[in-house]
């Protein structure tokens, strides 16, 4: 007769491996780990087992690095044997170990580019970028998510209100991958670098079975980059898109970004695609902290995804060195419709 079993549980070498403590977190029956003080070994009295019959307990194992770490499960029970003149109770051990490979996840990949789609190293002070982290599956079995974000410094900010995660709820099988697209912008800062924060991810191993997993939170360190400090910037204000022979207006905003007075010089170079009215050639001051407008007027002459007319800058303090950063500033085609025909009246 078997009397009172104990299990253990844990990893192996404990005592001799300082680090297993920031390393790995176990649980049994149900798979606890947040806000709980982390576990490495857990003992349980799975009581007395009769002959031909089973007892099973469930055990989890969290790890917070990769690599591989054993595992031991090991039953201590006692066993009643009688004899003629009496009974004779024998403890006895059995002690298993499993090797479990951790691997990641999935990774994680950023990309900055422009407001034109276009990568960049850089970002330009008080003006908007947009932030990429791509997500690629690297786990065998599916990854659910459930929600995303970012923690960003005080000198970083979004572009909108309220920034909702664009993957909540997306499940990845492997090889996959997810991206999010956040746009972002540098308040006024003296600063040349700056990191954009950090990336944290809630996700867990999408598996089919009635045990619910809970979610677990990723961080991953976004990148330092350099913030370019440019004394002007403009913006161009036009429809999505035109039609052939019908006024086109635009509207180019001029910011200047300095404490002085900024003298520009502003010429509109024509090409094939638009007759326009407007300035061709101007020479005005903008104050610090207030807006010029430059409007024009185009008429396309043809169809399709058309060069717009371009827009050359220069600043009479800095000469020569604005036109290619507004260039980077400005989209550059537009899409003209072309015109409809009329169906006559008797049709």
């Amino acid at each position: 007769m078997s009397n009172d079993e104990l299990l253990s549980f844990g990893l192996k070498d404990q005592s001799q491996n300082t680090t297993n403590e920031q390393t790995a977190h176990i649980s049994m029956d149900k798979a606890e780990y947040d806000g709980n003080l982390e576990i490495q070994r857990m003992e349980a009295n799975i009581g007395v087992i009769q002959a031909g019959k089973m007892s099973s307990r469930k055990m989890y194992i969290k790890n917070m690095q990769t690599g591989s770490k054993t595992v031991f499960v090991k039953v201590e029970y006692s066993i009643s044997v009688p004899t003629k003149q009496t009974q004779i109770t024998c403890s006895c051990q059995k002690e298993e170990f499993i090797t479990v490979t951790t691997v990641s996840p999935f990774d994680v990949a950023v990309k900055l580019q422009s407001m034109k789609f276009e990568e960049i190293e850089n970002i330009q002070a008080e003006e908007p970028f947009i932030l990429l982290p791509e997500l690629t599956c690297t786990s065998p079995w599916p990854v659910e998510f459930k929600s995303s974000q970012l923690q960003m410094p005080t000198n970083i900010q979004s572009t909108d209100e309220e920034t909702v995660s664009q993957i909540q709820g997306v499940c990845l099988n492997k090889k996959e991958c997810a991206t999010e697209c956040f746009c972002l912008i540098t308040k006024s800062t003296s600063q040349t670098s700056t990191s954009l924060g950090t990336y944290t991810v809630s996700w867990r191993r999408k598996w089919d079975s009635d045990v619910e997993l809970p979610f677990v939170t990723t961080s991953f360190p976004l990148p330092v980059v350099n913030i370019e400090h440019i004394p002007i910037s403009v913006d161009l204000r036009l429809p999505a898109y035109g039609s052939v022979k019908q006024l086109l207006p635009l509207c180019y905003v001029i910011h200047n970004r300095t404490s002085y007075p900024q003298e520009m010089e502003v010429s509109m170079e024509p090409n094939d695609n638009f007759m326009f009215s407007g300035n061709k050639q101007i020479h005005f001051r903008v104050l610090p902290g207030k807006p010029y407008n430059l409007m024009y007027n185009l008429f396309p002459l043809m169809a399709g995804h058309l060069l717009l007319p371009k827009l050359a800058v220069n600043m009479v303090r800095y000469p020569g060195t604005i036109d290619p950063i507004v260039q980077k500033m400005l989209p550059s085609h537009v899409f003209i419709k072309p015109t409809g025909k009329t169906l006559s009246a008797g049709v």
